[in-house]
């Protein structure tokens, strides 16, 4: 599927020879177009750009679950509020007067009274408080967060059939990325959180799925970058289709912002500058065409997951120890089969819908 990071950087020169003012490999300096559109973002995080080639409907479909569910929390939480004012209102007034009648019908019932009704009062208040501290921010983030939220994402941007994805890192940062001893490509970062978010399996998910513990969607680039895109005479979608960004300072010189484009260094994917149009080099032009017409016709006949079951296996049998050899390839079509026998698809029957060789599904994904 996609080339390991080692073939990476033997396309690249060797880190050790980096200058003093050379982006870390690699990242290279962006470019000047794209200057605009990275001065809205933050110099202290690392981000992921790419295309959600889903369909509009399909979005919406995704989008409708978590805005259905945020109201459900926002009309709870108010018919809450709504019953357990007066209640606080009238505590607070106690706490106030101190009221002497009051306080004797505190105690009219006897101590085990009075400890079961402090109980209660105890308890609703830590409820209360659970649902200030960890129900309120969801629905919170998802209508009112600023500078951007999920909802003002949609208003502005709408439901396209392609959209720019922007994740921007979560709970770790640019330093960790190109500030400390080992930098870019070297860096412990770089495998953990970098390569593992840039495989088709995780890109190929719509947008909205993409926030984990270590990304996060910045809803406001999101809203910039589309409205870029957009624009006529703006930037290109191809330009910041595939890529990671992040702000780097040399020892010597002024900070820039870098680019690694993982399409190309990892899926073989190289722009055409002259006609601005993409292509593929060589084979892997013919094997990735084949991969998204398999992904297409499964997502056509409802069974979306078992392309990323299929992506998944072919990683792991991939990436063993010893190669991905001809006896391992049949070992892996073998697999293939029965995953699809699992989900009721007939995988002879499949690969001739889709025109595809047989058992090219497995000896293209390499």
């Amino acid at each position: 599927m996609a080339r390991s990071s080692a073939a990476t950087s033997r396309q690249r020169p060797s880190t050790n020879k980096s200058t003093l003012n050379t982006p870390p490999e690699p990242l290279e300096s962006a470019p000047e177009s794209l200057k605009p559109f990275l001065a809205t973002l933050s110099k202290s995080s690392v981000y992921i750009t790419h295309i959600d080639p889903h369909p509009a409907s399909f979005k919406r479909q995704i989008f409708a679950v978590p805005v259905l569910l945020n109201i459900l929390f926002l009309v709870f939480l108010a018919a809450r509020a709504a019953y357990i004012l007066p209640w606080y209102t009238s505590a607070l007034k106690f706490l106030i007067t101190l009221d002497e009648p009051a306080i004797r019908s505190m105690y009219a019932g006897g101590i085990k009274s009075l400890l079961i009704r402090e109980i209660r009062h105890f308890v609703t208040v830590l409820l209360d408080y659970a649902l200030i501290a960890i129900v309120l921010p969801w629905p919170w983030s998802f209508f009112f967060a600023r500078p951007g939220n999920p909802i003002a994402w949609r208003w502005h941007v709408g439901f396209k059939d392609k959209e720019l994805v922007v994740r921007v890192s979560r709970d770790w940062s640019a330093e960790d990325l190109v500030g400390g001893e080992k930098k870019g490509g070297e860096s412990a970062f770089w495998k953990t959180r970098v390569m593992a978010a840039v495989q088709m399996d995780v890109i190929g998910k719509t947008g909205y799925l993409l926030m984990g513990k270590d990304w996060d969607l910045d809803f406001a680039g999101m809203v910039v970058g589309q409205k870029m895109v957009d624009e006529k005479g703006g930037i290109k979608m191809d330009e910041v289709n595939g890529k990671l960004w992040c702000w780097w300072t040399p020892k010597v010189g002024a900070g820039e912002w870098v680019v690694w484009d993982f399409r190309r260094d990892l899926y073989g994917v190289k722009e055409d500058a002259e006609a601005g149009a993409e292509r593929e080099v060589g084979d892997v032009d013919e094997g990735r065409r084949m991969i998204m017409k398999f992904k297409d016709k499964l997502e056509e006949m409802g069974k979306e997951e078992l392309f990323y079951k299929w992506v998944e296996l072919i990683q792991w049998e991939s990436s063993r120890p010893g190669g991905f050899t001809k006896e391992r390839q049949i070992e892996a079509g073998q697999k293939v089969k029965e995953l699809f026998d699992q989900y009721q698809v007939d995988f002879e029957e499949f690969e001739q819908s889709v025109g595809i060789q047989d058992g090219r599904l497995v000896e293209e994904v390499d």
